[in-house]
């Protein structure tokens, strides 16, 4: 279950999940269609064997997905629907590939663009080294914004740069050019919905830090090292279960990242 303090800010987020699959479509939805009419009742799943795109999708959409199988894309959703989209995830036997990710779509409102792009450049290579090598390198699907800016550009330049890179689609944080919303494309494909709630969870904090956020005193303040306690203590995350998770994330692809080097 969610943790839920007294007054949870992540509460007037909304937010949706597409999560792709190696497992072929039709597999997919006899699998996927009597657990989301159980979780959250008939008529409830949207199924095309075909390309298309979700707007204002007030269902469960399942689709074909042009860089693996299928995607299932979950309904705009509130932070108390979270526990059933853990539900419809954690009951699922699909096939995960390194083909396909978790895409998540977070409405940002009336925060500023140039706020959401200072907290994550300052937090980036933090948030990089918690997802495996095969998302932190592809550079075709959620390329870091670090990397596309030039070291020598004046402060507003760079920021200018970075967002018309974050408006291009292929970076790990995304602005949808005709809507309020980002979308974050950095995490691996998963069933697994302990993954699920935390990473959720930790997008929702920070949309939240980001909204409290002045940009310029952001990018402009020297942080020598910035580390993942740092982040969780700016970020002001309570929730021990997502502490939980971003401490072995972060434990166990730094092992890797060192045998690997």
């Amino acid at each position: 279950m969610p943790y839920y303090p007294k007054k949870n800010p992540l509460f007037k987020y909304k937010f949706g999940c597409e999560f792709e699959y190696s497992t072929p479509w039709q597999q997919t939805l006899d699998m996927v269609k009597p657990i989301i009419k159980k979780v959250y009742g008939s008529n409830c799943i949207n199924a095309n064997n075909s390309y298309f795109e979700s707007i204002n999708n007030k269902k469960w959409d399942l689709k074909l997905d042009g860089t693996t199988e299928c995607e299932l894309c979950t309904p705009v959703s509130k932070y108390s629907d979270l526990t059933k989209i853990c539900k419809v995830i954690g009951s699922l036997d699909t096939k995960i590939t390194e083909s396909d990710s978790l895409h998540v779509h977070v409405d940002c409102g009336k925060i500023e663009k140039y706020a959401i792009l200072a907290g994550w450049l300052k937090y980036e290579d933090v948030i990089f080294h918690l997802f495996p090598e095969h998302r932190r390198k592809n550079d075709s699907y959620c390329a870091k914004l670090i990397e596309k800016g030039k070291k020598q550009d004046l402060i507003a330049q760079f920021f200018e740069n970075a967002v018309k890179e974050c408006e291009s689609h292929y970076t790990a944080l995304s602005f949808s050019q005709t809507k309020r919303t980002i979308e974050f494309r950095i995490a691996e494909g998963t069933k697994d919905p302990v993954f699920v709630y935390a990473w959720v969870n930790f997008l929702l904090y920070f949309v939240e830090y980001c909204s409290k956020l002045d940009p310029t005193v952001a990018i402009c303040k020297h942080i020598k090292e910035p580390n993942l306690q740092q982040m969780i203590s700016d970020l002001n995350i309570y929730d021990p279960k997502v502490i939980e998770w971003l401490e072995a994330r972060r434990s166990k692809f730094r092992k890797k990242s060192k045998k690997i080097s």
